[in-house]
């Protein structure tokens, strides 16, 4: 029978140890070479793994505080709350995005310098800088005080239902026997018409000469005479950019000066030439005068553009002289108006 406690690493010197497999581990015998190299690995992993995990940490919290490493500055520097500051920091969070914000409100430390290209200086204002406003205000005075004579505020009464409604609009004599122009639209379905002028007693109508629903033109002829008139301009359109001035009757205030330039040239509905103007348009300013530098009449107001601003329309002074030729022809004593 075989001796239990005899095992291939056993010591025959030893006792044996309870399980009659080996020997117990001798207190002075030192571990395999084999055992050591395991026991630093796994030490050296353990390290790495703390290391990592420290990182992860330590990024973790800046990304939640918003905090930045500090950076080397002058001594006292204070720490910026710009806002290229916080452009240059896409990953801190958004609260601590919003709590910069505030701060920079409140106690802003840092400014860009005013940008100076592009931006006009501001100047003192020379005496050729006041020449100018004066000629430009003087051509005002004198566009008005030759033509503002010439045009009349028209009233209209309407009758629907059994009820009156009145209405407003504009005109201007173009001859001095009281042959005045208006938009069509203004007389259109009209049951009564009188003409004012401003702190000049009404004038009775004396006929409706003729109208053109198309062109948006009709022509009256006044009692009475002889009265101031203006003169058409020329044939040829007046430039965009030109300066212009319309005078008018807007909500029934009589001789209403605004000035503007010709925007552009237009085509109506029917295919006819429109005048585009950035003067002041507005209800009771249609069948005014619109007139140049010289205080010729190079258009017709007839409205503007309801969802626009400074977009108003005025027909053409060609077309109006049109117009007055062919009632020239048809009535006679009728003084047509030529260009001049």
């Amino acid at each position: 029978m075989s001796d239990p406690g005899i095992g291939r690493d056993r010591d025959p010197q030893r006792p044996a140890g309870p399980s009659g497999t080996g020997p117990y581990p001798h207190p002075m015998r030192k571990a395999p070479q084999g055992r050591r190299r395991r026991q630093e690995a796994i030490a050296v992993a353990v390290a790495g793994a703390a290391f990592t995990i420290l990182a992860l940490a330590a990024l973790l919290t800046l990304w939640l505080t918003g905090s930045e490493p500090t950076r080397p500055g002058p001594p006292g520097a204070r720490r910026s709350t710009s806002p290229d500051r916080l452009r240059d920091r896409p990953w801190a969070s958004r609260q601590a995005r919003e709590r910069d914000r505030q701060r920079a409100k409140r106690r802003p430390r840092e400014r860009a310098p005013a940008p100076t290209e592009g931006v006009p200086s501001q100047r003192p204002a020379t005496e050729g800088d006041r020449g100018h406003d004066q000629e430009r205000a003087g051509d005002a005075r004198r566009v008005f005080r030759e033509t503002a004579p010439a045009v009349v505020r028209i009233v209209v009464v309407r009758e629907d239902d059994g009820k009156k409604k009145q209405g407003l609009g504009s005109g201007f004599f173009v001859s001095p026997n009281g042959v005045l122009l208006t938009n069509y639209h203004v007389l259109r379905d009209a049951d009564a018409i009188a003409i004012q002028r401003s702190e000049k007693p009404a004038v009775g109508v004396e006929a409706i000469l003729g109208a053109a629903p198309e062109q948006d033109l009709a022509a009256l002829k006044a009692e009475g005479g002889p009265y101031p008139y203006l003169r058409l301009g020329d044939k040829q359109a007046p430039a965009v950019g030109a300066k212009v001035w319309a005078i008018g009757n807007p909500y029934g205030l009589s001789n209403t000066l605004s000035e503007g330039v010709v925007s552009g040239m237009r085509e109506n509905r029917a295919g006819d030439p429109v005048i585009q103007t950035s003067a002041s348009v507005n209800p009771g300013s249609s069948g005014g005068p619109l007139v140049n530098r010289d205080g010729k009449v190079v258009g017709i107001v007839a409205g503007k553009r309801k969802s626009g601003d400074n977009v108003g329309f005025a027909i053409p002074a060609s077309v109006a002289d049109t117009f007055l030729q062919a009632l020239s022809d048809d009535e006679p004593g009728l003084r047509a108006v030529g260009y001049k």
